[in-house]
């Protein structure tokens, strides 16, 4: 993806995520990301030692984030693995959950994904895509 492909809100609703959701990064966070790979770092151990160490589960910016239109921002639920294995994740329970951070950080409406198998990039950690969206 290059600068010029933003990823839209029409977009995201209309979208039918039993496929594969494209990588609407850009070069540049692409360019980042990879390097951060190329640190030898075990992301999923970064990812429970950063965001996870004592929670049960947290949302945060994407430290990686979609290339959005303006007035939509890119966050990611993430989900301890000792949490997962005690609770039953419902869609009611996720939703509850992104509710109370979306209304913190007052933004009006969100969409989130679990993405498809074929492109996970941490499949040892439960996450999913979240966009907030300000009117």
């Amino acid at each position: 993806m290059n600068k010029k492909n933003i990823l839209t809100w029409s977009l995201l609703k209309s979208w039918n995520y039993k496929k594969p959701f494209p990588n609407f990064r850009t070069d540049e966070t692409l360019q980042k990301y990879q390097q951060f790979k190329n640190n030898n770092v075990d992301i999923p151990s970064y990812i429970q030692q950063k965001y996870l160490k004592n929670k049960n589960y947290t949302i945060e910016k994407n430290a990686f984030p979609y290339h959005t239109e303006k007035n939509v921002e890119h966050y990611v639920l993430w989900i301890n693995k000792n949490f997962e294995k005690h609770i039953s994740i419902s869609k009611t329970f996720l939703e509850n959950i992104i509710k109370e951070k979306m209304i913190l950080l007052e933004y009006n409406e969100y969409i989130y994904f679990e993405n498809h198998v074929s492109v996970k990039t941490i499949p040892q950690i439960l996450h999913y895509q979240i966009f907030f969206k300000k009117f």
